[in-house]
């Protein structure tokens, strides 16, 4: 009788073995990998000419981006995939390989809209609150592949090899908090009173 109670256990820690295998496989094959980064090595800073750029850093995001004076970065409905320092002139792993970074948002496919952001200043992991030089592009990820064994696997490629420089670079600054902003206008309605009546 204990026997097959043994039995019966051991049966059962074997389904459940896999089971949690046969998840986890179907977990990592919905996570498609791939490539990104800035691959040209003529990037400038915003001054251009000769400057070319030392340091800096460079962000993916799948979804779009845009910064705009009034209110600053619109991350929002986009999700960031990777972040790169430079690597000789070059940032992000933009050859797909074995060790391309992998993620279960992306579509090997290709076929999403994806952001490249390329900040001057080096160490930044997200734009939220940056302020400096900065250039944004956007674009439509494809299809890319290489051999494992006899077998292809399939990459979704979000790479630019765009010659970034000069007026190319966009600045971002501080956005006034409300409040400032209103003082501000007070003060200066203020002024314009103040010189009409002289």
């Amino acid at each position: 009788m204990h026997g097959v109670s043994r039995i019966t256990k051991g049966n059962k820690m074997k389904k459940l073995i896999i089971t949690t295998l046969a998840v986890i496989t179907a977990f990592a094959l919905n996570a498609s990998q791939f490539s990104w980064g800035f691959g040209s090595e003529y990037i400038t800073t915003h001054e251009g000419g000769e400057n070319y750029l030392e340091g800096g850093s460079a962000l993916l995001y799948l979804g779009t981006v845009t910064y705009d004076a009034a209110s600053g970065w619109n991350t929002a409905g986009a999700t960031l995939l990777g972040t790169a320092g430079q690597d000789g002139y070059t940032f992000g792993p933009l050859t797909a390989g074995p060790d391309s970074p992998a993620n279960d948002a992306v579509k090997a496919a290709g076929g999403q809209v994806y952001t490249l952001v390329l900040l001057e200043e080096s160490g930044i992991t997200d734009v939220a609150g940056y302020e400096g030089w900065y250039y944004l592009e956007n674009g439509t990820s494809t299809a890319s592949s290489y051999m494992a064994g006899t077998e292809s696997v399939k990459v979704a490629d979000m790479s630019s090899y765009t010659d970034v420089g000069g007026s190319m670079w966009k600045q971002a600054q501080a956005v006034p908090e409300p409040t400032s902003g209103l003082l501000l206008l007070l003060g200066m309605a203020g002024l314009a009173l103040k010189r009409r009546r002289t």
